[in-house]
């Protein structure tokens, strides 16, 4: 049977398994590669014991805790290397045959009398768990213990391997506070989804992360104040900061969930938190001339002065408490919407121009974003940055994300660095639903037209991004068009249908309810 016939008898609107014993319908999001819906089903209960190895076992925690709650039911974990004859379980186990669906693939068999999950990976197996999840009814999210669900699950056979390694969602306590329990909550529902990255925007108007030995960054009173522009635009604004145990305890927490976290150092722009707390490391001859009622946010000092020496002495010793906060490969450093004139103007600037035999400021910003780079490949990591950091020559090693035009992303790929495809106009969840709608969500490609395979090779992903909005805005910004994202982000290209998508979403509508998302109800799905 072929995954178009599948779709169109198979992913129809699910709804929960009451008492009378139906099986629902399988809606899962995601759309997994290889789907076959066989007869019969599986039955969770008292006695289902969740069989695990060595390197399977903290996914079977993760699952037997998930379950837990909702169905009562106190599950078995036991350890054993070996699984056959076992009966009324669930078998996680990492296989070296598998190796053909990569590092996040799996295989999922649910049978009457076991589940059986194979990967290549333990990345691999959290994501069959995930799929497992789905297949079950919704309220296995409920955060109480529920009455009159029989824990079904279809039988089905399921190979699945995602197309993009990277599946991203920027959110962005540099602008509006988010909680560490929003942000928990958050990388919850983004492992739902099969979501892999957690770009942490920390730094801009506020500076969200502590840093120990510059602990005035986080002294709030010297922020940027709140302009009345920002406050019309996005309403309530929440200043505040993580500890580094608060940064520990999340990125332990993304780690279980197969969530790597990728910090955003703001340089050298969009710095005006740093610059209020630190004013030395802005440019000496920076002026403020306009009025306190009529200033906005550029009004403020946001540019790192780029030709003093401590600028760098500074970054690096911030850096180098980031890099042990945070095990990511990859950190962050920005580099977008430098405001221009203020280095034109500095005489440290134009002196470190001349020095290094520069032409104009664009070469001074690849200079700044080159001798980062090189700091932070010393310690282990590399960089990645918004599309302009490609101003004055792209530095060696970096990943480019793309916001503005895909030409850029198509030059970078060409040239052998990997790009992260954050086009504004289809991945900015803060424009609202008529100029960003979920059907443009869905449609969206990361992948640009032209690219010969090898260059195409190099799109690594997709990332939407939230910015600037207070915590209680997020749930309907985000959802549903964070399921879209996902679908494009995992499923094969040819495989994704925007009506089949509707009519899954519909049932997740249910789903996210019992998660305690308050998503918008699109009209194109939840018609009255």
């Amino acid at each position: 049977m072929t995954i178009r016939t599948l779709v169109l008898s198979a992913f129809v609107v699910g709804v929960s398994t009451m008492a009378s014993g139906a099986a629902p319908k399988p809606t899962v999001i995601p759309q997994p590669e290889k789907m076959e819906l066989r007869e019969g089903t599986f039955t969770f209960g008292p006695k289902t014991t969740i069989v695990v190895a060595a390197d399977t076992c903290r996914e079977g925690e993760y699952l037997a805790k998930m379950l837990a709650t909702p169905t009562g039911f106190d599950f078995d974990l036991r350890e054993s290397s070996q699984s056959g004859g076992c009966t009324d379980c669930v078998i996680l186990r990492i296989v070296a045959d598998k190796s053909h669906l990569g590092p996040e693939g799996y295989e999922l068999t649910v049978s009457k009398d076991r589940v059986l999950v194979e990967a290549p990976t333990a990345a691999g197996v959290f994501y069959a768990c995930q799929t497992l999840r789905q297949l079950l009814p919704a309220a296995v999210e409920s955060e109480c213990p529920t009455v009159g669900i029989v824990w079904t699950v279809p039988c089905v056979w399921i190979e699945d391997k995602p197309r993009y390694s990277w599946r991203g969602l920027m959110l962005d306590p540099g602008h509006n506070f988010l909680t560490k329990e929003f942000t928990k909550r958050y990388i919850d529902v983004m492992a739902c989804y099969k979501m892999n990255r957690l770009h942490w925007h920390l730094t801009d108007m506020n500076w969200a992360i502590e840093i120990k030995k510059y602990p005035e960054l986080t002294n709030i009173e010297k922020w940027t104040p709140i302009t009345n522009r920002w406050r019309r635009t996005y309403g309530k604004c929440n200043r505040g900061f993580y500890t580094q145990n608060d940064v520990r305890e999340i990125v332990a927490y993304a780690a279980k969930r197969h969530v790597v976290i990728i910090p955003e150092i703001e340089m050298p722009g969009h710095s005006s938190a740093a610059l209020g707390c630190y004013p030395e490391l802005a440019c000496p001859n920076w002026e403020m001339k306009t009025k306190p009622a009529k200033r906005n946010y550029w009004n403020y000092r946001t540019n790192y002065c780029a030709g003093n020496d401590k600028t760098f002495e500074f970054l690096e010793n911030v850096l180098s408490e980031v890099i042990e906060l945070f095990p990511s490969p990859l950190l962050h450093i920005g580099g977008d919407e430098r405001r221009g004139g203020d280095w034109k103007r500095c005489p440290l600037c134009q002196a470190r121009i001349k020095a290094e035999g520069l032409k104009n400021e664009d070469e001074l910003q690849s200079y700044f974003v080159k001798r980062i780079e090189k700091f932070l490949l010393s310690r282990g990591r590399r960089i990645i940055g918004w599309t302009e950091i490609v101003e004055g020559g792209l530095a060696p090693g970096a990943t480019l994300q793309s916001w503005l035009k895909p030409e850029h992303a198509v030059t970078a790929a060409n040239q052998g660095h990997d790009v992260v495809m954050s086009t504004h106009g289809n991945c900015y969840l803060n424009y609202d639903g008529g100029r960003l709608s979920l059907e443009k969500c869905y449609s969206f490609e990361p992948t640009p037209p032209g690219l010969i395979p090898e260059a195409a090779k190099h799109i690594l992903g997709l990332e939407p991004c939230l910015w600037g909005f207070p915590q209680h805005r997020h749930d309907e910004l985000v959802f549903p068009r964070l399921c879209a994202f996902a679908e494009v982000g995992w499923s094969p290209k040819d495989a994704r249908d925007w009506n089949n998508f509707k009519t899954r979403l519909k049932a997740h509508g249910r789903r996210l309810d019992e998660i305690g998302i308050n998503y918008r109800r699109d009209p194109t799905v939840w018609t009255k």
